[in-house]
């Protein structure tokens, strides 16, 4: 068994390929726009013994601790869907981004 770490490659995906990824996967309108407003214009500095550098924008990656960090790792590394019905959760992976299941 390979367990791989890719938290580390997902600091890297710039947001407007995440943003795209998740457009061609069915996700627009208000949703990818509330999105949109979650990544974009974020900025960091850091703070050593009192000392702080300059903020500098933020253009990739998604903020650790976040409930959507989750589901945008899934979306951009391997994309899958969860179904909840009566007879309870289905994961599906989604082969075709242009075709949804459920849709």
């Amino acid at each position: 068994m390979a367990i791989l770490d890719f938290s580390k490659a997902f600091d890297t995906v710039p947001h407007r390929r995440l943003l795209w990824k998740l457009s061609t996967y069915g996700i627009n309108g208000p949703t990818l726009r509330c999105i949109e407003a979650f990544l974009v214009d974020r900025v960091q500095r850091v703070v050593v013994e009192g000392f702080r550098s300059q903020e500098d924008k933020v253009l990739s990656g998604v903020p650790y601790g976040t409930v959507l960090e989750p589901c945008l790792f899934l979306v951009c590394f391997r994309a899958r869907c969860v179904e909840v019905n009566q007879d309870g959760p289905t994961l599906h992976t989604i082969s075709n981004p242009r075709i949804v299941p459920g849709s």
